[in-house]
């Protein structure tokens, strides 16, 4: 389990605070709201959808979302199925129909099979399909966004996306795609 994963509300509303100065740092004014980040559930695949959002360079829209099609199915203890979960519009319907079922992160691990330290390989909750968070572009001057198509990997999270990391990869592709090296979307 990542360090930003399983957060109560006292936590979470330390981390976005953390996460704004980090961004204010560098003179970006992050828009993160920790109302909308879920009680002991950070996990991506709880979610769907705009996570935060920041403009750079007074020309670049960036949103950090959580994208793909979500399929789990949850069953119980004798592997009948409780509930199938899909969500193919990211609206974060995992969320909505799991959370009766799974109270936080570290119990959504335990149903994925893991026991903090490895896989035990008996899993109740099956995942067909993921999501993943991603970073979008957007050239507001040319009102186009950039094919990035980049995720982001070393996220464990929506609240990991620190700013020297997330910055990293947006600075290479701005300057990629201002450079005349990449094709925008």
């Amino acid at each position: 389990m990542g360090k930003y994963i399983n957060l109560n509300r006292e936590e979470i509303n330390k981390r976005v605070e953390e996460l704004i100065a980090q961004y204010a740092e560098h003179g970006i004014e992050l828009k993160l709201d920790s109302t909308d980040i879920h009680d002991k559930r950070q996990y991506e695949i709880w979610y769907g959808g705009e996570i935060a959002t920041f403009e750079y360079r007074s020309r670049y829209f960036i949103s950090i979302e959580a994208i793909g099609d979500v399929k789990a199915d949850l069953n119980d203890e004798n592997g009948e199925m409780i509930i199938r979960v899909k969500d193919k519009q990211d609206n974060g319907r995992f969320y909505d129909e799991m959370q009766v079922y799974i109270p936080d992160d570290e119990t959504l691990d335990r149903y994925l099979g893991y026991d903090g330290k490895d896989w035990t390989g008996e899993a109740r909750l099956i995942i067909w399909d993921n999501n993943w968070l991603e970073a979008r572009i957007y050239d507001n001057k040319e009102n186009r966004q950039l094919d990035t198509g980049y995720i982001l990997e070393r996220c464990e999270g929506v609240l990991d996306i620190g700013c020297e990391y997330v910055m990293g990869f947006v600075d290479g592709c701005v300057n990629d795609y201002e450079a005349g090296q990449e094709t925008p979307n």
